[in-house]
């Protein structure tokens, strides 16, 4: 019985060893060489390329012996992989109308150049994409026919187009032109219409529209560089990675935060219907922000409650009165004149909870009043003030005698630069105030309220050489301009 066992091992030893001799003289036959890239070309015309399809290619070329030939195949397995990216392309230039044609068109064009002639699916790649570009050339596009005052909008479309771009409506359908037209415009000062109507002109670099009817949603309009936009809904500009100027007439939203978001962006209006009501206004990570307006001076904020501007030390900010207490204002790199002030004088002033202006060196023209601060603004950084202007302001609920905020902001480091001084309301309480060490002043403008009022003015004596004679002889003279009776000291 054992010896029989024995004998089994013997024999399945036999046939095993037999078999794994097979299999290597039949995987030594094989030309790895020829079903290497026999599976290479295979792969590359398919439809679809996915990626479970390259590991066994590689597993292939891994096999190939000869040098030139290993290298050669290399290269073809890079081509399939970059065809693998090229055909979505192809099939959204076919078959999506809300794409940038132009666009996408040069990028798979770009694509297809890198793959080596020693490719076949090339030349069908080519081909493939030029049938893209000859159907886009007579695809058409048919626009609503929305109506706004006395014009309808495709007269106006009509006419605009013409006059502009040379563009007409295909014959016999007025409301339809050439795809390939349409997207050769690249700006449009537009009557107000539907976003279905502007979003086909793919091309724009400049809109300026109301846009009627649900949200507006620019952000497939990838060329734009400069949107004056109003509509009913939301707006979507979050993907305008070139969007450099930014007009917001009006929009249901009112907290825009910019953070991380067109980070082009170098100007940005809000229009006065958005002014009043916008709550959130927050510009951080725009490198090249040169100016900020919010509304006009005639606008009041009454329900601003964030407005955070990190700008680049050249960057303007141009806003109205405030009117409503703030739980943030947090500023810097801030450049020219700036104004925080409110309309308070009969009622408790603005307060703001979180407060910071730093890193402002280039501001030469500062008006602040009417404010409840946490803390004192520094002074001493705005290295070229000239001008300032004081209405009362409290810290931390409490308002500050002139003389002491004067001190807590170190306006003493201010000396050799301010030219003009104006306060209003103020209150000095030991009826003095000394600004005899400001040498360049040529202008002082102070009213004081009657529970405080002033009494003593110190000035340099160089300001007395400023004033203005009346006789039409000096240009660029001051002045001393005193609410009351109040004693003028000039000292050297």
């Amino acid at each position: 019985m054992k010896q029989k066992h024995l004998l089994s091992i013997f024999l399945l030893s036999i046939v095993l060893l037999s078999a794994c001799k097979k299999d290597k003289i039949r995987e030594e036959s094989i030309d790895y060489n020829a079903l290497t890239e026999k599976r290479i070309i295979e792969v590359s015309e398919q439809e679809v390329i996915k990626a479970e399809d390259i590991p066994p290619l590689e597993r292939l070329l891994e096999k190939v012996t000869q040098k030139d030939t290993k290298e050669k195949l290399t290269l073809l397995l890079a081509d399939v992989k970059q065809v693998r990216e090229i055909l979505p392309g192809i099939v959204q230039l076919r078959t999506n109308p809300d794409i940038d044609f132009k666009g996408k068109y040069e990028e798979v064009q770009a694509l297809i150049q890198k793959v080596s002639n020693q490719l076949p699916r090339k030349v069908r790649l080519q081909k493939d994409l030029e049938d893209a570009r000859n159907s886009f050339n007579t695809e058409e596009v048919e626009f609503e026919n929305t109506v706004s005052g006395s014009e309808s909008y495709l007269d106006f479309l009509t006419r605009f187009l013409e006059r502009s771009y040379q563009i007409k409506p295909i014959a016999g359908k007025p409301n339809r032109f050439l795809r390939a037209d349409i997207e050769k415009v690249d700006s449009l000062e537009s009557r107000p219409t539907t976003m279905n109507n502007i979003r086909k002109f793919k091309g724009l670099k400049y809109l300026a529209a109301t846009i009627l009817q649900g949200p507006a949603d620019l952000n497939s309009l990838v060329h734009l560089e400069t949107v004056d936009v109003a509509c009913e809904q939301g707006l979507k500009i979050d993907q305008l990675h070139k969007l450099k100027h930014l007009v917001l007439n009006h929009t249901n939203e009112v907290e825009w935060d910019f953070g991380g978001k067109n980070t082009e962006l170098e100007t940005l209006k809000i229009g006065e219907a958005l002014a009043g009501k916008i709550t959130v206004l927050s510009l951080s990570g725009q490198k090249n922000l040169k100016s900020v307006v919010i509304g006009n001076t005639i606008n009041l904020l009454r329900k601003l409650k964030r407005l955070v501007i990190a700008g680049n030390g050249n960057t303007t900010l141009t806003m109205p009165i405030l009117d409503s207490d703030m739980e943030e204002l947090k500023l810097s790199g801030i450049s020219g004149t700036l104004s925080l002030v409110s309309n308070r004088a009969d009622h408790p002033p603005v307060k703001i909870k979180n407060f910071e202006l730093v890193n402002s060196p280039n501001i030469v023209s500062m008006s602040i009043g009417d404010l409840d601060l946490p803390k004192p603004i520094d002074f001493a950084q705005f290295k070229k003030l000239k001008n300032v202007f004081f209405k009362p302001v409290s810290i931390n609920s409490k308002e500050t005698d002139f003389n002491e905020l004067l001190n807590l902001i170190n306006l003493n480091q201010l000396e050799s630069s301010l030219e003009q001084f104006s306060a209003d309301f103020v209150r000095v309480s030991n009826g003095t105030l000394n600004l005899g060490k400001f040498s360049k002043l040529k202008t002082v403008v102070i009213s004081t309220g009657a529970k405080a009022p002033l009494r003593k003015l110190i000035l340099n004596r160089a300001i007395s050489k400023m004033v203005d004679p009346g006789d039409g002889t000096c240009d660029d003279c001051g002045g001393i301009y005193l609410d009351g009776n109040i004693e003028t000291i000039f000292v050297d």
